[in-house]
C-alpha cells in the first residue's frame, strides 16, 4: 500500500513524500474507520503551525515613515514664495498752518464791500474805460438842481464829450458826479447809455456825508434830476440798483460809526470820512463790540504751496486791523479758519499751488493791545 501525504508549509510551497513498507497484519482486523484513523495517526506527524506574521501594523508603520520622509523631502526642496510685506503708506499727521492774510485774499463778508469799491475814503467809482479820453468840455453856468423833492443849490454844470457819448457833470463842494446823456431835438438832456463816474470828498462831517449818501441813493434809484440853464433843460432818470444798494451800505456804516462812538464814549474822535479804517474793518469792529466774536463766511484763494501744506491740513489766515480811532487802545485780529481740511483735489488743481473755491470758514475776532 502506498500512502501519499501532501503537507502545505506556506502558501507557495508544496512537498510530496512517498513512503513504502510491507504490511503485516499481526493484530485483529479493525473496522475500516479505525484503520483509516490509525493510518492517519501513524503517517501524520505533528508539524508546527506556520508562523503568521502581522504584516498589517508593519505596513502602516512603514507607510507612515515613508509619508514623513516624503514630506521632509518636499519641505527641503519646495520653492516657497517669499512673502513681500505690504507697503502701507503713512500720511503725515494733519497740522494747522497759520498764514498772514494776503492783500488780495478776501472773505465773502469782505467782498460785500470791496465788490462795491467800498474800501476807504474818498469814495470813487466809474465804469468808463481808462483808455477813453475826453475830447471836449463845455462849461455851463452854475444852477440849482432838483433830485426828486430834494434841492441842490449852486451846482456847477459841465458837458464832457467822449468819442461816442457825452457826460453831464454835476459838481458841489462835497462831490462830483457824471452821467451819460444825449441832447434831444427839444433841447433836453436825457439819459443815454449807462456810463457814470463820481468822487465823494474825504473831509465831510458825519451829518453831511450821510446827506450826500442819501442824494446818491436817490439818483441811482431813478429819481428825476431836473434843472434849467437858459433854453437848455435837463430831465434825467438814471437807475442803477447796484449803486443804490452801495449807498444804502454807506448810510448804514455812518450810523454804525456814530453808535460806536456813543457806546465807547469817544467824544473827540474824527469824522468817519477822516479816518483811515475801511468799511469792512468798521463792520468787524461793530460785531466784536456787540459780542459776536465768531462769524461764518467763505473764501477763495490760490497761492504757491511754500508752506508744505498736505492733504488733511487746516489753514488759518491772520490779519491785524489797525483801529485809527482816538480813544480805542486796541487793534482787532481777524483769524480766518477753514472748516474742512485741504483735499487732494485742491492741491492738484493747479501744480505746486493750493487752490480753493468757496471754502467755508469761521472768522474769529480777538483784540490785541496797541
Amino acid at each position: 500500500m502506498v500512502v501519499s501525504d501532501t503537507l502545505s508549509f506556506d502558501d507557495t510551497t508544496e512537498k510530496t513524500e512517498t513512503i513504502s513498507f510491507p504490511l503485516k497484519l499481526e493484530y485483529a482486523p479493525s473496522t475500516e474507520e479505525d484503520t483509516i484513523v490509525q493510518e492517519k495517526d501513524e503517517t501524520s506527524q505533528e508539524l508546527p503551525a506556520p508562523e503568521i506574521l502581522d504584516n498589517t501594523s508593519e505596513e502602516v508603520l512603514d507607510n507612515s515613515d515613508i509619508q514623513q520622509e516624503r514630506i521632509d523631502i518636499i519641505t527641503e526642496t519646495e520653492l516657497i514664495d517669499e512673502l513681500i510685506p505690504e507697503v502701507v503708506e503713512t500720511k503725515p499727521t494733519p497740522k494747522n498752518v497759520e498764514i498772514s492774510l494776503f492783500s488780495n485774499l478776501e472773505t465773502g463778508l469782505q467782498i460785500q464791500f470791496t465788490s462795491l469799491k467800498l474800501n476807504k475814503f474818498p469814495i470813487t467809482d466809474s465804469n468808463i474805460s481808462s483808455y477813453l479820453k475826453i475830447e471836449e468840455t463845455i462849461n455851463l453856468q452854475n444852477t440849482n438842481v432838483s433830485i426828486g423833492d430834494f434841492n441842490l443849490y449852486n451846482v456847477g454844470i459841465k458837458i464832457h464829450s467822449y468819442p461816442k457819448f457825452k457826460m453831464l457833470e454835476l459838481k458841489t463842494r462835497e462831490f462830483k458826479l457824471s452821467l451819460s446823456v444825449a441832447l434831444t431835438e427839444q433841447n433836453i438832456l436825457k439819459k443815454c447809455e449807462d456810463f457814470f463816474a463820481y468822487e465823494i470828498s474825504s473831509r465831510l462831517k458825519n451829518s453831511r456825508l450821510n446827506s450826500v449818501a442819501n442824494i446818491f441813493k436817490k439818483i441811482f434809484s431813478g429819481e428825476l434830476i431836473t434843472f434849467t440853464i437858459n433854453n437848455l433843460k435837463g430831465e434825467i432818470s438814471f437807475e442803477n440798483n447796484f449803486q443804490s444798494h452801495k449807498f444804502t451800505l454807506v448810510e448804514n456804516s455812518i450810523s454804525t460809526y456814530q453808535k460806536l462812538n456813543k457806546k465807547l464814549k469817544l467824544n473827540k474822535s474824527k469824522n468817519f470820512s477822516e479816518t483811515s479804517i475801511s468799511f469792512y474793518t468798521l463792520y468787524l469792529l461793530e460785531q466784536f463790540i456787540n459780542g459776536k466774536h465768531h462769524l461764518d463766511s467763505w473764501i477763495n484763494f490760490t497761492f504757491e504751496n511754500s508752506y508744505n501744506i498736505n492733504e488733511g491740513d487746516f489753514i488759518t489766515f491772520k490779519k491785524v486791523h489797525e483801529l485809527d480811532i482816538k480813544g480805542i487802545n486796541f487793534n482787532l485780529v481777524e483769524n480766518i479758519k477753514i472748516k474742512q481740511p485741504i483735499t487732494e483735489m485742491e492741491l492738484s488743481r493747479v501744480k505746486d499751488k493750493v487752490t480753493c473755491y468757496k471754502k467755508t470758514v469761521t472768522i474769529e475776532l480777538e483784540k490785541i493791545e496797541k
